[in-house]
């Protein structure tokens, strides 16, 4: 087997990213213990993200769930 090979059969692949709860959710395949920690990490830095301007957010309860910072969320 190739090096190109090996890297095809082992490259996690994204399936689906989409919000949900005010967060973001990663459905991947072929996902080792590395990929899955960094996506578990990146998901948990969403809920504590402001998903308009990246600052400092919280989630925002309403007619739908948001991450969102002060000033974001009083526009």
């Amino acid at each position: 087997m190739t090096d190109e090979e090996f890297d095809e059969i082992h490259q996690p692949v994204a399936v689906q990213v989409k919000e949900k709860f005010g967060g973001l959710r990663f459905y991947v395949d072929n996902c080792d213990d590395y990929a899955s920690g960094v996506i578990n990490l990146a998901e948990s830095l969403s809920l504590r993200t402001c998903e308009q301007c990246g600052n400092k957010g919280m989630i925002r309860r309403g007619g739908w769930i948001k991450t969102l910072c002060d000033g974001c969320n009083s526009k």
